[in-house]
């Protein structure tokens, strides 16, 4: 079977011509061929799905957007897709899908809007609802270096890759918090965290996005 480094590829997404990210979902997402839930944040064309219904042969992908486009450029003959129009930023729609679809998904991988906001407030509202073992992804850290943007418009200091560098060494920490997730929130949180790990592409790459990290969060 192909590895997510060879499926990436071969469908020229750029998780892997630019980002270079195969690398590193081969390195934490062996154990999970098996899974049976899967869910992506952020449909955009849908070859990035095509891509997960490639790599998890018996699972249900679920695919979120704010808008789900028309001619998405999946094949789906076995009826393995649902798909969800909300707003990652609203908790409303956050919590109409899992209101819905329920929880216990296997994997979870966030490669929506990437600000600040979006990233952390999916984050609390979302990790409670994978299984025990589960895995959560998040991508496009280095939106976390763009300040005072449309990633960042409040310039919070506690950007989602300041955060995730404190979950990877801190996590007995009960001190902190940030603009998205309060002190309480974060801490209960870090209680169903086995560990946190922040993979960064090194650049060496033709063509690459420099600074292209990702976060792989794996819950007790």
């Amino acid at each position: 079977m192909k590895t997510v480094k060879e499926i990436l590829s071969s469908l020229e997404i750029t998780k892997e011509t630019r980002h270079h990210y195969g690398q590193f979902y081969d390195k934490y997402f062996s154990e999970y061929r098996g899974s049976k839930k899967v869910l992506e944040i952020g449909v955009d064309t849908g070859i990035s799905i095509q891509a997960w219904l490639d790599y998890f042969p018996a699972a249900t992908i679920y695919g979120t957007d704010i808008l789900i486009q028309d001619n998405l450029r999946f094949s789906d003959p076995d009826s393995r897709v649902i798909l969800f129009a909300g707003d990652q930023g609203n908790k409303e729609d956050l919590d109409k899908f899992m209101n819905i679809h329920g929880g216990n998904f296997d994997v979870i991988i966030d490669d929506g809007g990437h600000t600040m906001q979006q990233q952390q407030l999916t984050l609390k509202t979302y990790f409670p609802y994978l299984r025990t073992g589960g895995m959560y992804v998040v991508e496009d850290l280095h939106t976390s270096y763009i300040m005072k943007n449309q990633y960042n418009p409040t310039s919070t200091p506690v950007t989602t890759l300041a955060l995730f560098k404190h979950l990877e060494n801190n996590l007995q920490d009960r001190t902190q918090s940030t603009e998205f997730i309060d002190v309480e929130e974060l801490n209960k949180l870090k209680e169903s965290i086995e560990y946190c790990v922040v993979e960064k592409n090194p650049s060496t790459f033709e063509n690459d996005m420099g600074n292209s990290e990702i976060a792989f969060i794996k819950k007790k």
